[in-house]
């Protein structure tokens, strides 16, 4: 007979808790693939052949001068409120969107002109939209149908 101080342990991995945990995952996917063969109706919209698929902005130039242009045509800052009335009111109600491109030397004043101009035309475009029902007014709150300008700046030189 070995004495108790003489008995040799042996060190190893006891795989059945391992076993069981692959069994239930084996399980699990075993119930799970099926389902996931099943489709779900996607309603994907038409391309009109011929679209770029990008909305087409009206765009306002300022340049270095201090002059404007609405795509191209050279407008004074009261044609530009009452010719982008139209431009805008082709787009839908809550994508009311221009874009408008400084030149860096233009002063700061002028570029606030414009974008008194383009919120004058955006409040006109507003109130000539059908379903149109006016707000109280709440100081300077904004509307959900707020034309936005995007506005990119030209380095001066």
């Amino acid at each position: 007979m070995q004495a108790a101080s003489q008995v040799r342990r042996v060190a190893e991995i006891n795989v059945t808790p391992l076993i069981d945990i692959v069994l239930v995952l084996l399980i699990v996917f075993i119930v799970m693939v099926p389902m996931t063969g099943r489709h779900h109706p996607v309603a994907v919209p038409a391309i009109v052949p011929g679209a770029s698929g990008h909305p087409v902005y009206p765009v306002i130039t300022v340049s270095a001068d201090g002059s404007c242009t609405l795509a191209g045509v050279p407008v004074t800052l009261e044609e530009l409120a009452v010719r982008l009335v139209p431009e805008i009111l082709r787009q839908s109600r809550q994508a009311r969107r221009v874009q408008l491109k400084v030149d860096g030397a233009v002063p700061v004043y002028r570029t606030t002109e414009v974008l008194d101009a383009i919120r004058l035309a955006g409040d006109q475009a507003r109130r000539e939209t059908p379903g149109y029902v006016p707000m109280s007014d709440d100081g300077d709150q904004r509307h959900e149908d707020d034309i936005k300008v995007a506005m990119t700046m030209k380095q001066p030189g």
